[in-house]
Formats: structure tokens, C-alpha cells, sequence
């Protein structure tokens, strides 16, 4: 269920969904449709494409970070494609780990994630680009075969904004019929945001603080909705799949409100993938709508909670919805 304004939300210190402990190379991992999943696009030729992704440097050690290949629609057959990285401004040899490799889709698979990984440093610089890319594809064609995987840099020199880095999580569902009887929607679907937030704290006392930045957003999540022409109505599930940059505003309110949150898609590659058992005009619309304007992406202008005048290391949780900040990068 979409969560309600009043939810109390949480921040706990830890690290990101998206940046673990780095493991030596790259693995790559999928994810089944449902079996009562199916292709809005019948008999549309199979396609694979790959995610454009951002991942925060850190100061020191390793990070990883996933990065998402989708099939649309799921084939009846295995498919595959090779995979590897090259430079950009970003280098292999001090930068990040240089990976290679090959995915193969199982039949009815729609998910892969290649986990890559970045190398900290405490160096002022620019952030950094690398390229993944797909090739010798065995079952389908590629619709996208280069994503760009963005090192954000995280060190500054002097003064200036205050710098966090922030985690926002779902773990649910969504849709207007979610909660109702026979929803056949997966209860642990999750959508994730993740990157730095900067913004002016020495403002009045009477004014609000507005943090801003670029997040990436990640969505693995179900819709519970009705479907069906002619009053012959029965309830349905489409599988949202999203991958991309995100614009974020994250406003804290001077008097006590607690804060909010508004996220529009930002200038870049995103990739998205809609399927599921609604009828296709549903899918389209979702289509449509997704991410900007989608219950799905759950945050947008969700009223948050946070009894907090700046933002600090902490937590606050309800209702399936975790707001993390995880570091503050400069004060």
C-alpha cells in the first residue's frame, strides 16, 4: 500500500542496498516473473537492455554496485550476452575494478544485476564515468547495450552546503486495490533511492531547509489494480522495473511539520520495464506515467515525518518506508 502521510519513518546508520562489501571480480544474479506475469507486448521481439547507474565513491576501500539488465518481454527460451567494462574518465586501475563476463536469462527470467565494483579515495575531483557494455547476445536482440556507470564524487575542498549521504527505502506494494482480498501482488517488492543530498542550513529560524541532488533510483515493485472491459472486472498485478537517475528535493519544515520529498526522472538513460496481467490499456498507461507521475515510485510528494531541524545521522521507520542518512560528507 501506497504509505500514508502520517507514517513515522526511520533513519538508520548502515550501509546502502546498493553499496556492500565488495567481492573480488563481478557476479550476476536474475530474477523470475511471476508466472501470472505476462508481456503487454505479445509477440513483440525479445530485447535486452542495461541500466545507467550512480554510485557514491567513498573515501577509502570498496564499494559495489548493481547494475540492471532487463528482458523484455520473458522469453520460453534460455538467452545470453556477454559483458564487459572500459574507461571512461573513470580508470581501472585506481578508479574501479575492471569486470567481465557473460548473463544468461532462464525462461520466463526478466532480471539480471551485474555487481560491479568502485575504489574510494579522498581526492577533490569531478565525478568519473565507466561503461558497461553487452555484446554476442544468444535469443534476443539488444535494445540497449551500453549503460553508463557514474562515480560520484564525494570529497570537497573548503566551505559550503552541507553534504549527506542518504538511503530512502519501500519494501511493499503499491496500486489503488492494494490491501484488498486476493491482490496478487508480491508484499516485498522494494523501491530505493540512494546518493548525496546537499543544501543551506545556516537560514532563520523561521525558514524551511531544502536539500537537493541527483539519487539513484532503483524499483523492483508490484501493482495491484482492476482490469477488465465490459464490467467483467478482476483484480490484476503489473511488475515495475526501474533503474535510473533521479532529481530530488528534500525539504525539512522549521515549525515542526516534519518534511517532504518531491523526485522527477533526471537528464540520463532510465530504464524501465512494465509487465504483468492487467489488460494492455492499464500497462500503457502505466507506461506513461512511470516514473514521474506512478504510484510506484512511492515517493514522490510523500509527506515525511521528521522531527529533525537539519539533517543528522539517525533513523526514523513506519509502514514499510526507511529514510537513512548514512554519513554527513561536509557540514
Amino acid at each position: 500500500m501506497f504509505p500514508s502521510s502520517g507514517s513515522a519513518l526511520a533513519f538508520l546508520v548502515a550501509g546502502s542496498l546498493l553499496l556492500s562489501a565488495m567481492e573480488s571480480g563481478a557476479a550476476a544474479t536474475g530474477t523470475p516473473a511471476p508466472q501470472s506475469q505476462q508481456s503487454a507486448a505479445a509477440g513483440a521481439p525479445t530485447g535486452l537492455s542495461i541500466a545507467d547507474v550512480r554510485v557514491v565513491e567513498g573515501d577509502a576501500g570498496a564499494r559495489s554496485v548493481e547494475v540492471v539488465i532487463s528482458l523484455t518481454p520473458a522469453a520460453k527460451a534460455p538467452v545470453s550476452a556477454a559483458y564487459s567494462t572500459a574507461d571512461g574518465t573513470a580508470s581501472a586501475s585506481s578508479d574501479y575494478r575492471a569486470a567481465n563476463g557473460s548473463v544468461t536469462f532462464a525462461p520466463g527470467e526478466i532480471v539480471k544485476r551485474i555487481t560491479l565494483g568502485v575504489v574510494g579515495d579522498t581526492a577533490v575531483e569531478t565525478d568519473e564515468t565507466l561503461t558497461i557494455t553487452l555484446a554476442n547476445a544468444s535469443g534476443a536482440a539488444l535494445a540497449d547495450g551500453t549503460g553508463t556507470v557514474t562515480i560520484v564524487n564525494d570529497d570537497f575542498a573548503g566551505r559550503g552546503p552541507a553534504v549527506y549521504e542518504v538511503r530512502i527505502t519501500y519494501t511493499g506494494a503499491s496500486g489503488s486495490m492494494e490491501g484488498a482480498q486476493g491482490c496478487p501482488t508480491r508484499q516485498n517488492g522494494k523501491v530505493v533511492m540512494t546518493g548525496l543530498l546537499a543544501g543551506t542550513e545556516n537560514v532563520a529560524a523561521d525558514d524551511d531547509i531544502t536539500y537537493s541532488g541527483v539519487l539513484q533510483f532503483e524499483a523492483d515493485i508490484d501493482m495491484c489494480e482492476v482490469t477488465g472491459p465490459d464490467g467483467n472486472t478482476r483484480l490484476c498485478a503489473m511488475r515495475l522495473i526501474g533503474s535510473g537517475p533521479m532529481n530530488a528535493e528534500l525539504e525539512l519544515r522549521f515549525d515542526d511539520r516534519g518534511g517532504y520529498i518531491k523526485v522527477s526522472k533526471a537528464p540520463g538513460g532510465f530504464l524501465s520495464d512494465i509487465s504483468g496481467s492487467c489488460d494492455a490499456e492499464l500497462l500503457d498507461g502505466e507506461r506513461a506515467l512511470f516514473p514521474d507521475r506512478s504510484m510506484a515510485t512511492i515517493f514522490n510528494g510523500l509527506e515525511l515525518p521528521l522531527p529533525l531541524r537539519t539533517l543528522r545521522v539517525g533513523q526514523y521507520a513506519d509502514g514499510g518506508v526507511l529514510v537513512e542518512v548514512l554519513r554527513v560528507v561536509r557540514r
